[in-house]
C-alpha cells in the first residue's frame, strides 16, 4: 500500500528544511538532484498536494479509530487485530520510555 507518492514525499522532505511552502517549492524547482527536481511544481499545486495529504491523514485516523474501538469491545478481536511485534522491537520501545 502506497500512502504517499514520490512527489508528495519530496514536498514534505523539502518543507522540513524550508521556512515556508514557497521556499520549499523554490528549492524543489532549483534542485540539482534529478530525483527531487520538479519544474512543473507551483505554490498552488503544493497547497493542493498538502490538502490531499491532510485528507489522507484524516481517513487513516478514522480507520485507526474504528479498529481501536472494535479492539476495546472484544477480547477476541483484541488478540486477532494486535500486530505481532518482534521481541527486539519491544525491548527497544521499553528502553525509550
Amino acid at each position: 500500500m502506497i500512502l504517499l507518492n514520490k512527489r508528495e514525499k519530496n514536498l514534505l522532505d523539502m518543507m522540513c528544511k524550508a521556512n515556508s511552502v514557497k521556499d520549499a517549492v523554490y528549492f524543489i524547482r532549483q534542485s540539482q538532484d534529478p530525483k527531487v527536481k520538479d519544474e512543473t511544481l507551483t505554490e498552488d499545486i503544493a497547497y493542493q498536494m498538502l490538502a490531499r495529504i491532510r485528507d489522507k491523514y484524516l481517513d487513516a485516523r478514522q480507520f485507526i479509530n474504528v479498529i481501536l474501538n472494535y479492539r476495546r469491545r472484544s477480547s477476541l478481536l483484541r488478540k486477532r487485530l494486535t500486530p505481532k511485534v518482534p521481541l527486539e522491537e519491544e525491548e527497544e520501545e521499553e528502553e525509550e520510555l
